[in-house]
């Protein structure tokens, strides 16, 4: 018998213990065994997604040095990517370490741009898995180190020049002027401000404004290189 027709009767027979038959009206046996099946491997899909996970000895190994307190504080330092796991343990994604123990360059930076903005952990760990290849790839090829803020409202006076001001409330707001101005991103592009200006800036980021009807076209090309970003004819 193989694993999943092992688990297929299994589920049945927990089925029969809880005194389901499948006969019940309100019962979609499809929709009930698909629901069973996304649930019981969910854990499983997450550690595919993520790849090997290892423990805090497991860090201490792989770096050849440091103590459990350490690579805890690593880890509340943003220096390390770490999974809260259901018995309260951290569980830290093998792929942000290096072939000789050392951590990714560059992981520091792109763990601070996450910093405070997301709810758990586990999306920056799924946000590193979406390109489809290994970060240890990316960060060789250095393309991680282009980092693009996206937003519907401006964050900046700046590129809503040209609207009336008495709607510039409506338009945008500058409570992420800040955030954008300490952690620098390579470049900020917003829509919403139909008739504002095309470019500005937030200190020396610099903001496009790309709504449709200022640019003129359907869509828009920005060459980045990492050190500038140029809008394209």
């Amino acid at each position: 018998m193989t694993a999943l027709a092992e688990a297929a009767k299994t589920f049945e027979q927990t089925l029969g213990e809880l005194g389901i038959t499948g006969d019940e009206r309100e019962v979609d046996p499809s929709a009930l065994g698909r629901r069973a099946a996304l649930l019981a491997a969910s854990d499983l899909v997450w550690h595919k997604h993520l790849g090997p996970l290892y423990s805090s000895k497991q860090v201490r190994d792989v770096m050849g040095r440091g103590t459990r307190q350490s690579v805890s504080e690593l880890a509340k330092r943003g220096r390390l990517l770490a999974l809260p796991e259901a018995d309260g343990r951290l569980a830290f994604p093998a792929f942000q370490f290096t072939r000789t123990g050392e951590r990714l360059p560059g992981l520091e930076r792109i763990l601070k741009v996450f910093a405070g903005a997301v709810e758990t952990p586990y999306t920056i760990a799924s946000w590193f898995g979406v390109t489809g290849y290994p970060p240890a790839v990316l960060f060789a090829v250095g393309a991680l180190f282009v980092i693009i803020v996206l937003l519907h409202y401006s964050p900046t006076q700046t590129t809503l020049e040209g609207e009336p001001r008495g709607i510039w409330p409506f338009l945008g707001t500058d409570r992420l002027a800040g955030p954008i101005a300490e952690h620098r991103p390579d470049v900020v592009l917003h829509g919403h401000t139909h008739a504002g200006s095309f470019e500005g800036a937030i200190g020396d980021v610099p903001v496009f404004n790309v709504a449709v009807p200022v640019l003129g076209r359907d869509f828009f090309v920005f060459e980045l290189d990492g050190a500038s970003v140029k809008a394209a004819a």
